[in-house]
């Protein structure tokens, strides 16, 4: 990232450093990480108060999720931002998500992270993106304990329905993919993910996956 958004001339968006950017930063705007979940303790993805930049994360594990399932769904359990800064406070039963999400987290980074947490002993901001002030959602759809595909439309599905109640755009990142069906836009999962764009909300899939 510290080559790659100079590159893409993408940081001439803004001007200044965080928390007091001007210009584009991603502020008002949900992005949405669809992957093998995120590790919401990363500095990437709180606020300078070290509060969660989460809405939401909704575990689609079937059995061992924290919380309750969002709204309009059966299974898994949707953590809240007040359960989630109660885990990075130290109560590991208040989000009980089974990974760190290593490819989420990956992704979740480049599209969204605010640099708090570059690490290897560099100053903050060393790894930041445009999307720094953007909130996020995050649906753990892949990996251990989901076994369908399902999931992943559902996952969107609830984040469509958190960012028209908030009245906010959506961007979702889909960084994922298998060897199944015709991959010609005609299956179901494909015309699924048809039908969950739209006006205000925008899928975004992976060209590597």
């Amino acid at each position: 990232l510290d080559v790659s958004v100079p590159a893409t001339r993408a940081e001439a968006l803004r001007t200044g450093t965080g928390p007091n950017w001007t210009g584009i930063t991603g502020k008002g705007v949900i992005v949405g990480i669809v992957d093998d979940g995120l590790d919401f303790r990363h500095r990437d993805f709180r606020k300078a108060d070290g509060h969660t930049r989460l809405l939401g994360l909704w575990d689609q594990r079937a059995s061992g999720a924290a919380g309750s399932p969002p709204q309009g769904f059966s299974y898994g359990g949707e953590c809240t931002p007040a359960m989630i800064d109660a885990a990075i406070g130290g109560d590991a039963s208040a989000c009980t998500q089974p990974s760190s999400g290593g490819h989420g987290t990956h992704v979740g980074g480049i599209a969204a992270g605010n640099g708090q947490g570059s690490g290897k002993g560099r100053a903050g901001e060393w790894m930041v993106v445009v999307a720094a002030e953007s909130d996020i959602l995050a649906a753990n759809s892949i990996g251990d304990g989901v076994t369908s595909s399902a999931a992943v439309l559902d996952g969107i599905a609830w984040m469509k329905a958190r960012a028209a109640a908030l009245g906010k755009p959506l961007v979702v990142n889909l960084s994922l993919g298998s060897y199944f069906g015709a991959r010609d836009g005609t299956s179901n999962f494909e015309r699924g993910l048809d039908n969950l764009g739209g006006p205000g909300v925008v899928l975004v899939g992976a060209a590597g996956n």
